[in-house]
């Protein structure tokens, strides 16, 4: 309601309200060559897809179910979002002509291209389960260079549908993350100002799960960035390189990086594909698969 409240159009989408199956990882994939409206599985994906792409922005709400989203919310990433609307791979794609990761002939959406921005609503009813509940989202939103303008994890709630009008700051905080969010509406990426209550460990997801190992260096488990850490007493602060942020996960050149390696991951083992059939024969000839009564023949 808080986006509504400065002239945003709002539009409401409710996950179980969608029929959206599993990527069925086709050795073509029909998406890539031939647009989102053709993939082999009729579901809403392509609905869903096209909503977000028509979309300036977007908010994120979801539940806490096993320590972070629910099934349901990455069933989607995997579907319809991930490389499919990955932003450097559509601008390498105009420059090669080849389609996205060069499986033309399909051009890349055009709309990839405009600014796009988020916001992220997590609940749930402990804070002992929800360290991991915010990070996994950028995921949903990092590919389509989506600028996250504001976060709000809420974690003094129940289960019991509808428990959330009782608490009366979550409600007025969440109108906020509404509001952030439409005040940020065609900014530029670069341009989009964070607004969250916590501005987090890392300078770019404003997240504060971080990979520790046993030296000074530490890592952001969202951005792919690696700090310097520094202890002073009770204080802990952390020096980010620049050239750390330039190649950060969430930024395009991050993402060229990305995709980059895929490629010479798969040129490196190109060499050898023909023994594949020969390699793989008696592990497809191991049969113990078990199935569901109705799904026998």
């Amino acid at each position: 309601m808080g986006a509504e409240e400065l002239g945003a159009e709002i539009e409401l989408i409710r996950m179980l309200d969608l029929e959206i199956g599993h990527c069925k990882q086709c050795k073509s994939c029909l998406w890539f060559t031939e647009g989102p409206g053709k993939c082999v599985i009729k579901d809403d994906g392509s609905f869903l897809y096209e909503k977000i792409m028509d979309a300036d922005g977007f908010i994120l709400g979801v539940p806490i179910y096993c320590w972070t989203a629910p099934g349901q919310v990455f069933v989607i990433r995997d579907r319809i979002l991930g490389p499919r609307v990955d932003v450097a791979f559509a601008v390498e794609a105009k420059k090669s002509g080849t389609g996205m990761m060069g499986m033309g002939p399909a051009e890349p959406d055009e709309r990839l291209f405009k600014p796009r921005v988020a916001g992220f609503i997590v609940n749930g009813g402990a804070h002992t389960t929800a360290q991991l509940a915010l990070p996994p989202l950028h995921t949903l939103t990092f590919s389509m260079q989506a600028a996250v303008v504001d976060q709000l994890l809420v974690y003094d709630l129940t289960a019991i549908p509808g428990a959330a009008v009782l608490v009366d700051d979550a409600l007025k905080r969440a109108n906020k993350l509404g509001r952030n969010v439409a005040a940020a509406l065609g900014k530029q990426y670069d341009d989009v100002e964070y607004k969250g209550d916590d501005p987090g460990t890392c300078p770019m997801c404003h997240n504060n799960l971080m990979l520790v190992g046993n030296t000074n260096t530490i890592e952001c488990s969202v951005c792919n960035i690696f700090g310097k850490v520094r202890v002073e007493g009770d204080a802990l602060s952390i020096t980010w390189p620049e050239e750390e942020l330039k190649k950060g996960r969430l930024t395009i050149e991050g993402k060229r990086l990305h995709g980059t390696e895929i490629m010479e991951v798969m040129e490196n083992l190109k060499p050898r594909f023909e023994e594949i059939p020969a390699k793989i024969a008696k592990y497809k000839e191991y049969d113990c698969i078990v199935k569901p009564l109705t799904k026998k023949k």
